[in-house]
């Protein structure tokens, strides 16, 4: 571990946990025994976190429309990796909240995190992806680490975004200076931390250099392309105003070409509008 990630994780005495309901989805992941009935009763336990599945099951982001009255049902309609998403994406945003400051703009921040995995899971499903809502949810938690400095280095942080907009730099070379560390890197540090997959921790690792990854580098290409396509389309705020350089290594990865770079970035804005209740529950407002 790096110096300045070892002194900021010295003084992360605080993180929040995940519900423990996720963490038991996220166990149960692993394995092929787990059914609709066992998921069902994993969340009955929380309440809070079962209603927030459900109001996110019928978004329009899911095609859904309302249909869906039960735990079960939304399980059978959209399946176990649909609703351990849905379960995840909302207990990231319960463990860390809207509460931000005027210096670092919580709800754009997560405006931008979930654009990053609607386009992630654009990408996903052009590809042909067994499963693109890996995609997205690794999207929507690959900058937690920009969360965690906010809320545990918040001075140094907030220099660190003033320090990028005064030179024009990207927020995480500003965050290395002053610093000493980067969010990707204290991203990994939480991933790891909250035990989620280990390739979604490579994803918040490695986004931003996604020719090093080794576990699943389709999906890292597909974040950091998701990264790119959401802040081109001025979705959201990350912390600095700039439009990162497409690595072409990430392109070659995914097969993506000029005109299908081209049909996600056109397609995004409407489709992040279908994610409205993902947006509305990031924000602390009831999802709809």
């Amino acid at each position: 571990m790096r110096e300045g990630v070892k002194r900021l994780v010295e003084r992360i005495e605080s993180l929040p946990t995940l519900p423990v309901v996720v963490g038991r989805l996220l166990q149960a992941a692993n394995d092929p025994k787990t059914s609709a009935s066992d998921i069902q009763r994993m969340l009955q336990y929380d309440q809070s976190l079962t209603m927030k599945v459900l109001r996110l099951a019928n978004s329009s982001f899911y095609g859904s429309a309302g249909r869906i009255k039960t735990l079960s049902h939304a399980v059978v309609v959209l399946g176990f990796n649909t609703i351990r998403s849905i379960a995840l994406s909302a207990g990231v945003f319960e463990a860390f909240g809207a509460k931000g400051s005027r210096e670092f703009r919580r709800e754009e921040f997560w405006r931008h995190s979930i654009a990053v995995g609607v386009a992630a899971r654009l990408i996903a499903q052009r590809l042909g992806a067994p499963d693109p809502e890996e995609a997205f949810v690794a999207g929507v938690v690959h900058d937690v680490g920009k969360v965690a400095l906010d809320r545990f280095a918040h001075d140094e942080f907030v220099a660190a975004i003033r320090d990028a907009k005064t030179r024009g730099i990207p927020i995480r070379e500003a965050e290395a200076t002053v610093l000493g560390a980067s969010h990707d890197e204290v991203g990994r540090w939480i991933g790891a931390k909250w035990n989620l997959p280990a390739e979604h921790v490579e994803a918040i690792h490695l986004h931003h250099a996604p020719a090093r990854a080794e576990i699943e580098p389709r999906l890292v290409a597909a974040i950091h392309m998701g990264d790119v396509v959401a802040r081109a389309c001025r979705i959201g705020w990350a912390g600095d105003d700039l439009v990162p350089p497409v690595d072409v290594k990430a392109l070659a990865v995914l097969g993506l070409d000029e005109a299908g770079l081209k049909e996600v970035i056109e397609r995004l804005p409407a489709e992040f509008g279908h994610a409205e209740a993902y947006v509305h529950l990031a924000g602390g407002g009831r999802a709809r």
